[in-house]
């Protein structure tokens, strides 16, 4: 539509956008769709079988190769992480677990400067922790 068109549809006051809506298709059944794709796919041209051989394997050789290269990068990591740690000392300080009873690791055994907590010493010479579940006191003004 020219733009002398649209001004006299202006001036008489009708309007294109005034127009009749196209008609809309009817819908289609689900026996016409499947009849449908079914013509469709007759028109496509499908790979030979040795195209699609060789691809596969192409796909699931490259998948195994990423594979191994990430696994060889974790266990490399992970080898560095353990030397640089066990050089440094670092998994030295930090002990797992601590042990209580006969058993027991005695306060010359272990660096207790490093704990963020006292370490009492038994009597028999094991070692165990404060109780942490109530807070400290905290001393008052008139002590």
């Amino acid at each position: 539509m020219s733009l002398a068109d649209r001004m006299s549809e202006l001036r008489k006051g009708t309007d294109a956008s005034d127009a009749k809506p196209k008609r809309k298709e009817p819908r289609t059944t689900p026996i016409q769709y499947v009849r449908e794709v079914w013509e469709e796919m007759k028109k496509v041209t499908w790979p030979k079988r040795k195209v699609v051989i060789s691809g596969t394997i192409n796909v699931v050789l490259i998948s195994a190769l990423i594979a191994a290269l990430l696994g060889g990068f974790d266990l490399v990591s992970k080898l560095g992480l353990e030397y640089i740690l066990t050089e440094t000392g670092v998994s030295e300080q930090a002990p797992e677990t601590i042990i209580t009873g006969e058993d027991s690791p005695t306060s010359d055994e272990l660096n207790l400067e490093d704990l963020p907590f006292d370490i009492l010493e038994n009597d028999n010479g094991s070692l165990e922790l404060p109780d942490l579940s109530t807070p400290p006191e905290t001393p008052t003004e008139d002590q």
